[in-house]
């Protein structure tokens, strides 16, 4: 189960590095590009930047048709929390 856990994980994390980078470039191509380096920086630094790209992501779905790429983007958060809930906690490893 902790396996199954590791690899829902590190597959959901792969997707939504992927759909970030996404949006971040569709930032750029329609000329918020102060923006999508803020959120860059921003996502590196502290992780807010993620969750600022999802936001503006989704209000711009429509609009930029990004809504597959959103829809993926919000499995893989999903799928992130259940591979989360899967896998071992940290503390595990230490209490032997």
């Amino acid at each position: 189960m902790e396996t199954a856990g590791s690899i829902l994980t590190y597959a959901a994390a792969a997707a939504a590095l992927i759909c970030f980078i996404i949006v971040l470039v569709r930032m750029f191509q329609h000329g918020h590009a102060i923006l999508a380096i803020v959120c860059a920086v921003l996502a590196f630094a502290c992780g807010i930047g993620t969750f600022i790209t999802y936001i503006f992501g989704w209000m711009k779905s429509k609009e930029w048709n990004l809504s597959t790429i959103m829809l993926i983007w919000t499995v893989a958060w999903v799928l992130l929390l259940v591979g989360g809930f899967m896998g071992p906690s940290p503390s595990s490893y230490y209490q032997k």
